[in-house]
């Protein structure tokens, strides 16, 4: 029996060595694809210096990086995910309710507008409501880290962060994180991220776009691996949507290459 037990011991113990390296390689391996982004998405920035662009990207295996800028910008309707997870936020704590009214619509109805539509009325209703200090406060708790709610600002990380933290499950609970990816899986100016996302991957995204400021903050998923890519861009003046929109197209394939 003792002799028996110790071969059986060295199997299990060879498996166990076995997986362990497995994932020790796949680690490294997904670091390295990382890394390779990372390379790609500096060569692009420095071969489009018209534009200034922030990448935020993080997934499953990876950390939260940023590629580019560090600074704020105008996150535009990019801000319309801090406002529906606060609203839901408060929902959960039992302080405001889906079916509230608030200037002659329920809350439901000026949230999903918002996010799928992004409907600027709805935003100011619901922002309204909730008002600035407590959509600073709510910020800070989630981790933001240099959100202005008067002038709008923040970074492309703030949002990824925030993407990041819905998708798994650490925002909302399971009701209201299933409502809002649903909203951001039809959400509106499909033409950026969304347009590059490889066939069969589901994507849940936002859209920011004031001026010469495009934005754009999406979860990518192939079904068994994610990458949250949030992209900030304003365009100094140039107003070329068209190459903002092949830049983006760029990153998001480069992107989900490395990631799923």
């Amino acid at each position: 029996m003792i002799g028996g037990y110790s071969s059986w011991s060295k199997h299990v113990s060879a498996e166990t060595l076995a997986a362990h390296q497995a994932q020790v390689q796949a680690a490294a391996e997904a670091k390295q694809k990382a890394d390779r982004f990372e390379a790609q998405i500096q060569s692009l920035i420095a071969a489009n210096p018209t534009d200034s662009l922030s990448v935020a990207v993080t997934s499953d295996s990876q950390p939260l990086k940023t590629i580019g800028s560090t600074d704020t910008f105008d996150g535009a309707s990019t801000a319309k995910l801090l406002t529906a997870a606060d609203y839901l936020h408060h929902v959960e704590q039992g302080t405001a309710s889906l079916q509230r009214r608030i200037d002659g619509q329920t809350a439901q109805h000026w949230l999903q507008i918002m996010l799928v539509n992004s409907d600027d009325t709805a935003w100011a209703e619901l922002n309204g409501y909730l008002t600035h200090d407590d959509l600073a406060n709510y910020a800070d708790s989630i981790g933001f880290t240099k959100y202005d709610p008067d002038t709008n600002n923040f970074t492309a990380r703030d949002v990824a962060s925030l993407l990041q933290q819905l998708y798994a499950g650490k925002l909302l609970n399971p009701v209201h994180r299933s409502q809002m990816l649903n909203y951001l899986s039809r959400a509106n100016y499909r033409q950026f991220i969304v347009a590059a996302v490889p066939a069969g991957d589901s994507v849940y995204h936002k859209v920011g776009w004031d001026g010469d400021t495009i934005n754009d903050g999406a979860v990518m998923t192939n079904g068994q691996k994610y990458v949250v890519l949030v992209i900030f861009s304003d365009g100094n003046g140039s107003y070329d949507t068209a190459n903002r929109a092949q830049l983006m197209h760029v990153v998001t394939t480069d992107a989900a290459t490395a990631y799923l």
